[in-house]
């Protein structure tokens, strides 16, 4: 737990200390599957914090980031596609996904397809992992942005709303 509150404080320094094209490079980090050592869960509600002084900031900084994180799901889609299968063997931070997990995932994308994504993008932990099986499928790239787009707005909105909720009920 120490180091999750090492991290969290780290990033939002960052984010301090850069503002939003911090946030932005970031939630593509994640998106990407690069940055999953990235509290972005727990960055959110400090950048709220930080950035939103009107309440219509709120919807604009979800917005940023939802879009941000669809955009490196987006390169990772591309990626995948243009490599094929070997790039999941081939791409550094895909060699760690061990082939087990890789064959639940792409058979839980066989199984529900774009909504596979919305919903994985919903689960700490696996979001963005359904973009491998997407683009590995030859999903069409417009429907994989909006399923991709739907889940993480979805689900960073989840995440605020229990931080304020959480920070109401403290006050």
């Amino acid at each position: 737990m120490e180091v999750l509150n090492l991290l969290e404080s780290f990033f939002v320094d960052l984010v301090i200390a850069f503002g939003l094209p911090m946030l932005v490079v970031l939630f593509i980090l994640d998106g990407a599957l690069i940055g999953k050592f990235i509290p972005t869960d727990l960055v959110l509600p400090g950048a709220m914090v930080i950035f939103a002084t009107a309440s219509q900031d709120y919807l604009l900084i979800l917005l940023l980031c939802a879009t941000s994180s669809t955009f490196g799901q987006a390169l990772l889609f591309y990626l995948v596609r243009r490599e094929g299968d070997s790039a999941v063997r081939e791409i550094k931070w895909l060699k760690r996904i061990p082939d087990e997990k890789l064959e639940n995932i792409e058979k839980r994308f066989d199984e529900k397809g774009g909504y596979a994504i919305i919903i994985s993008n919903l689960i700490p932990g696996i979001r963005g992992f359904m973009t491998i099986p997407a683009a590995l499928d030859r999903m069409n790239f417009k429907t994989f942005v909006m399923c991709s787009f739907a889940g993480t707005f979805l689900f960073q909105l989840l995440i605020v709303s229990i931080a304020a909720g959480l920070v109401s009920v403290m006050l």
